[in-house]
């Protein structure tokens, strides 16, 4: 009967809340650090036995014979959508809910209470309402190509955009009508397949470059972002500053496959400190890319994130170089952890992280101190703007003056403290002094005399 009323009550305060399932970061240097998962609800709450209980890492677990048993509460969790806002796909739609062994296919999540801290983060009203993406972003969709009279299909185009392609996989085996779209971690979400009226592999969705000018004929691209469906995508360089060889040459559009025999895909051409051109070639034939160059601040400068924090950006790392004469750049890879919730926008060379150190200054109009060191993907930040710059520097000043004033009064105060305390001293010297002339001189003559040159 208790435990009937204590689930009750959970129920009452739980069913119906949304959340969010959390993983640990893989990085060792944080092992505590809690990453976002699938939002879901909670549907149930009941008294039972867990068969395979989660456990946080490290944690102990019950053993009945060889089955891991865990009896008590259980809280059943609901998935809603995925980590990036994607609507799941119910196990009823799913003509494959009952075929995976993974379990990452099930909708459905039952966690131990004494788990529940630790697996699921609940939401406010305010961060619910932010956690889900507009009905009509809610669903994963392909625009293809080809798939007339059992012809292969070929995806052209993904929606909403900004989803990195990397976190699914998508199969067309059973045809364009049956098109499946499965998170590699979160599992099976909605998806719809939609005919393009024309292969435009990069119409809407230019490739994306973040570059620095390391010198005149130098540059560093330390990430590339482009909408490519294929698993593996070779990318090579070119600069030909200081050159007159056409961007439309046959040495710049030559696509000769490397040591390996890997038929190149991109290439990227450099001139004159800027990126000029960005080829790919399929089927056979190269194309021109529509491209998009952004230029990354210098280290040091002040920058701002997606949350509108403010920070200071650490060495840009090494991408792809290119000059006209080889040369070694340091590699600065980024030495602080990965901050929770940024994400790369979309597929990139796996050779290129792209991450960046940022220690951040401001957040939520208030001074960071100690400031907090995180690494970002360099697509999260942005340059700050002067009228951002001169906010800044009249908060940072006037918490400056704050603390300096507080550490004067804190001088203040010792000081005092040591005068009165020199003072207490010399006050009970003087008493003892003062007391041994009197006894000495009640002594004798002699010690009067002494007494008095004392005095």
């Amino acid at each position: 009967a208790e435990g009937a009323a204590v689930c009750s009550e959970l129920e009452r305060l739980l069913v119906g809340r949304l959340c969010r399932l959390c993983e640990h970061a893989p990085a060792a240097a944080v092992p505590q650090q809690m990453l976002p998962g699938p939002l879901a609800r909670v549907s149930a709450v009941s008294f039972g036995q867990f068969e395979s209980p989660l456990r946080a890492p490290g944690g102990p677990s019950r053993v009945l014979g060889a089955v891991p048993v865990s009896a008590g509460i259980l809280v059943t969790l609901s998935k809603i959508c995925d980590r990036n806002g994607i609507a799941m796909l119910p196990a009823s739609d799913d003509p494959l809910a009952g075929f995976s062994r993974s379990g990452r296919g099930a909708t459905e999540v039952k966690l131990p209470l004494r788990l529940l801290g630790a697996r699921v983060k609940l939401l406010t009203e305010a961060e619910a309402q932010a956690a889900q993406r507009p009905a009509d972003q809610r669903t994963f969709v392909v625009r293809y190509a080809g798939g007339e009279h059992g012809g292969p299909v070929e995806p052209v185009q993904i929606l909403p955009e900004g989803i990195s392609l990397a976190e699914y996989d998508i199969s067309f085996a059973a045809g364009a009508a049956a098109l499946r779209v499965e998170h590699r971690t979160d599992g099976p979400v909605r998806c719809r397949a939609e005919p393009a009226a024309q292969k435009q592999v990069f119409a809407s969705s230019p490739v994306e470059l973040y570059t620095q000018e390391v010198d005149p004929e130098t540059h560093n691209i330390v990430q590339v972002y482009f909408s490519d469906l294929r698993d593996q995508v070779a990318v090579d360089v070119l600069n030909l500053t200081g050159t007159d060889t056409a961007l439309d040459g046959p040495e710049t559009c030559s696509f000769e496959s490397d040591a390996t025999g890997t038929a190149l895909n991109y290439k990227i051409v450099v001139r004159d400190a800027a990126v000029a051109a960005v080829l790919y070639q399929e089927d056979g034939r190269v194309r021109p890319s529509p491209f998009v160059e952004h230029r990354l601040p210098a280290a040091g400068s002040f920058v701002t994130l997606p949350d509108g924090a403010l920070g200071r950006l650490g060495q840009l790392p090494r991408g792809l170089v290119v000059a006209r004469e080889p040369r070694d750049l340091p590699e600065h890879p980024p030495q602080w952890a990965p901050a929770p919730g940024l994400r790369p926008k979309g597929k990139h060379p796996a050779e290129l992280p792209g991450l960046v150190d940022v220690s951040i200054v401001q957040r939520g109009g208030a001074v960071v101190w100690p400031h907090h060191e995180c690494s970002v993907p360099v697509c999260a930040i942005t340059a700050a703007d002067s009228a951002r710059l001169r906010q800044w520097h009249a908060q940072w000043d006037a918490h400056l003056r704050a603390r300096s004033a507080e550490a004067e009064g804190l001088a203040v105060q010792i000081e005092e403290l040591l005068a009165r305390s020199k003072a207490a001293g010399g006050s009970g010297r003087g008493s003892s002094s003062n007391g041994g002339g009197a006894a000495v001189g009640n002594g004798s003559s002699g010690g009067n005399g002494e007494g008095g040159e004392g005095g």
